[in-house]
């Protein structure tokens, strides 16, 4: 059975005052995706993570706001993150609170993973997407709402150096230059943030060990309600990691999980997968991206998805979405100039 993938109802917090304030019918947006106003009453409450996509798209195209996606994370705070909250508040420096956001992101919806990567000189701190679900007001409000919760509980003394994002600059970009109040850069090999590794050393004036045992102990109990990562979710983060940097291959993906590639190979057949299936979804997902929202050539493309030659990469394209990668980005192109008009 395929999976439905949920996210929290906060996802759209404030989501009819922003709809008003770039002259929507908040009501009828809601409507047309069949999510009803009294379901984003409780933070809490679990929506099918298809729709609340689908919405945010819909209101950047007929509102004209690329940046529709920003606005919303504007309104979130820190408390947004419901109990998790708790616990990153009391804990002692950055580097421990995106480790547990990473340990507990299953406490907040089903399409995103988070990761930090430390194997250079700057910290990066990743996020990915379920397939399908990478788009532009997507990513922007997840990437927005995970600098917001750092900012604030460092009591805003953390700052990322940029921002990343896969797409393209947007024609406006003031909402960027609000929200981030630090560089950003578009048409990069990652969405996140990257920021050097003593940044993340410096200390939460609100730490309290004490509380933050407290909280874990809150955690354990809903935790069982959610279920944690399945392998086959690891291993497509880790892909993503390594495929920036080599071909990824099964035993790359078990050192970053500490497993043995047997032992990896056995887990995703016994989830009715392999690391092939993962691999390739991955790869049609940044390709995708890349090709469709960025404006990096084509044999950039091809390199960052794991191919040495634009030739194969082209000839892979093809056979995965029946058109080569410059009909494809033509073809989205004129949607996006329809978009902007």
């Amino acid at each position: 059975m395929t999976q439905v993938r949920q996210v929290r109802a906060v996802s759209l917090h404030n989501y009819i005052e922003v709809a008003r304030f770039v002259g929507l019918d908040p009501y009828a947006m809601l409507q047309q995706v069949r999510i009803l106003p009294n379901q984003l009453a409780n933070p809490e409450y679990w929506l099918p993570a298809g729709p609340v996509r689908d919405l945010l798209a819909a209101s950047a195209k007929k509102s004209g706001c690329e940046s529709f996606g920003l606005l919303l994370a504007d309104c979130r705070t820190f408390a947004s993150l419901g109990p998790l909250s708790l616990l990153l508040k009391h804990l002692r420096n950055g580097r421990e609170m995106v480790a547990e956001v990473i340990e507990h992101q299953h406490l907040l919806n089903d399409i995103i993973n988070i990761g930090m990567d430390t194997s250079r000189s700057n910290v990066l701190l990743t996020t990915e997407f379920a397939p399908n679900f990478c788009t532009r007001e997507v990513v922007e409000l997840t990437v927005a709402i995970l600098f917001r919760v750092l900012r604030e509980a460092l009591a805003h003394a953390w700052s990322p150096e940029a921002i990343h994002f896969r797409h393209a600059a947007p024609v406006e970009r003031r909402f960027h230059q609000r929200v981030f109040a630090c560089p950003t850069e578009f048409n990069s090999v990652f969405d996140g943030m990257s920021c050097t590794a003593p940044s993340l050393e410096i200390p939460n004036p609100n730490a309290d060990a004490e509380m933050a045992e407290h909280a874990r102990q809150l955690l354990q109990i809903v935790s069982r309600v959610r279920p944690m990562q399945t392998v086959s979710e690891r291993v497509r983060q880790a892909i993503y990691l390594l495929i920036r940097e080599q071909q990824p291959t099964v035993g790359g993906a078990g050192r970053n999980m500490y497993l043995r590639p047997r032992t990896l190979q056995r887990r995703l057949a016994q989830e009715g997968t392999t690391f092939g299936r993962l691999l390739n979804e991955v790869r049609c997902d940044l390709a995708l991206r890349y090709v469709e929202s960025s404006d990096r050539p084509i044999i950039e493309v091809a390199h960052l998805t794991g191919y040495s030659s634009h030739s194969t990469f082209t000839r892979w394209f093809a056979n995965e979405f029946g058109e080569t990668p410059a009909v494809r980005r033509n073809r989205s192109r004129g949607s996006a100039r329809h978009f902007a008009a």
